[in-house]
């Protein structure tokens, strides 16, 4: 009979009492951020105060031979930019004058339904992100979402197509340089 060691033992017994009491060996594991860059149009829109744009496009991903398991979506503070028109020289926090808040929607779907994605895709967000006086993003809400089982598989094929809309407090462009996938077995 081969004996262990009372430490493996130990583990061995202690990862079944975790494991059966509900907890997920997945979120102990770390993940990687991915940041996808929206180039081009992508990720460039002009707007009008509370006129919701959308923007399309394709993501290509290469999983390294890697199949993921979980991730979720991240938009960051430094990723998003608003400039305001010229509105004749006025202070910038006047622009500001009801809200302050920036709404972000994003979708993913097939490569196929790119004409569809913005109806059909899988939704992450809308994401709030709260501007200063000065139009910087102080804080998003949420922070991080979910993705789904589909976008995973979409992710792991190695390409999806992804709609990006945006509605904002003021008039001018508003830029997302990127998406931030945080990506883990």
């Amino acid at each position: 009979m081969r004996r262990y060691p009372r430490t493996v033992l130990a583990l061995a017994v202690g990862l079944g009492f975790w494991w059966m009491s509900g907890c997920n060996l997945g979120a102990l594991l770390p993940t990687e951020a991915v940041n996808f860059p929206l180039q081009g149009s992508l990720g460039t829109f002009d707007v009008q105060s509370g006129v919701p744009v959308t923007n399309k496009g394709t993501l290509n991903f290469d999983p390294k031979g890697i199949t993921l398991g979980r991730g979720s979506l991240q938009l960051t503070p430094d990723a998003i930019s608003v400039v305001p028109a010229d509105s004749g020289g006025g202070k910038v926090g006047q622009a500001l004058q009801e809200t302050s808040e920036l709404e972000i929607t994003v979708w993913a779907d097939s490569p196929e339904a790119i004409d569809t994605v913005c109806e059909t895709g899988d939704q992450y967000g809308p994401y709030t992100i709260t501007l200063d006086e000065n139009l910087e993003p102080v804080s998003i809400s949420p922070s991080t979402v979910t993705l789904t089982p589909k976008t995973i598989g979409l992710l792991n094929d190695g390409q999806l197509s992804v709609c990006v809309e945006v509605v904002s407090p003021v008039t001018g462009q508003v830029v997302v340089d990127s998406l931030r996938f945080n990506l883990g077995l």
